[in-house]
């Protein structure tokens, strides 16, 4: 990471490979390789910095505090077009869903812009029939961004479209694997660089399953449940034991809930409701605010159910 810096002491970070392969591109596309780049130094300067931090090296944390808010900086100041609330290059043939994805993902983004930065990519998805337009570094971030800022709906389209690009167009024309590439004859029929990263989603989002102390010894789960899907349900092996979420709706529209976490471990759960009357939790999960709109109950180890009524 040091050496990384130093090449780079104004800033602006070149990479080898940006987008690769993003959607009609049998290579890296045309934006100029230096904004994935830089925002990847970005993210590698702020991990570092809680790395340090970890580990109880104040001075190093702080150096890559500075690191990345220099990096941060230099990023918005040349890839931040502040005329049209969006991010992009001097060599791109049009707007770039991946660099503006990234800047969200990673927290580039000024605050007082962030919502513009979004409603643009959102746009851009719709222009394009809900679809993605991302390669090998923004499909994995893609998802979750539209998720955690409230268009998971959108989200759940992009996941199940079968036309080009998406994961449907693959299956209908006969994968069985994960393709190199979102055309069709790809190069490899095994990569996980595309289609694998709708597992982060899966279990993180639509499911609502992170760890939030190191190891899963202190549980989030946080469902988002979307338009057009009923019923999800993941597990996860964690240091402590299994982790498990599942939720469902009935025909009426009500949602259930139900965790489970192991002996060792404690949960915050975030459930899906308007409100702390519209929850009927387990006793033993105890109530402890609101949080983003969601009432957010803690339990021990265990399995616990709640119920919201439409």
């Amino acid at each position: 990471m040091d050496w990384e810096i130093a090449r780079s002491p104004d800033g602006i970070h070149t990479s080898f490979l940006g987008d690769y392969l993003a959607p009609g591109y049998h290579g890296n596309p045309a934006e100029d390789l230096a904004l994935a780049g830089t925002a990847y130094a970005y993210e590698m300067a702020r991990t570092m910095a809680r790395i340090a931090r970890v580990l109880h090296h104040p001075g190093d944390a702080e150096r890559y505090r500075a690191a990345a808010a220099r990096i941060r900086d230099a990023f918005n100041a040349k890839f931040l077009d502040a005329a049209r609330g969006i991010y992009r290059t001097d060599s791109d043939p049009d707007y770039r869903q991946t660099s503006n994805v990234l800047a969200l993902a990673f927290g580039i983004v000024p605050e007082a812009r962030a919502d513009e930065v979004l409603q643009h990519l959102v746009e851009d998805v719709h222009a394009r029939g809900d679809h993605l337009n991302t390669g090998a570094l923004g499909t994995k971030y893609l998802l979750p961004v539209l998720t955690e800022r409230g268009y998971g709906d959108l989200a759940y389209t992009i996941a199940t479209q079968r036309t080009y690009p998406s994961l449907g167009y693959w299956i209908d024309n006969g994968a069985t694997s994960l393709w190199e590439m979102w055309d069709l004859g790809s190069r490899s029929l095994d990569h996980a660089f595309l289609g694998g990263a709708i597992e982060d989603w899966f279990f993180k989002d639509l499911a609502g399953i992170r760890p939030a102390a190191p190891g899963f010894k202190t549980v989030e789960v946080r469902p988002e449940p979307v338009a057009g899907l009923d019923r999800a349900r993941a597990a996860t092996r964690t240091p402590y034991g299994r982790v498990a979420a599942a939720w469902r709706r009935d025909r009426h529209g009500d949602l259930e809930l139900e965790v489970t976490v192991p002996v060792g471990s404690r949960a915050l759960v975030h459930v899906p409701a308007p409100s702390r009357a519209d929850v009927r939790a387990d006793r033993g999960a105890r109530y402890v605010g609101m949080r983003d709109g969601r009432p957010v109950f803690e339990t021990g180890s265990g399995d616990y159910e709640f119920e919201v009524e439409r």
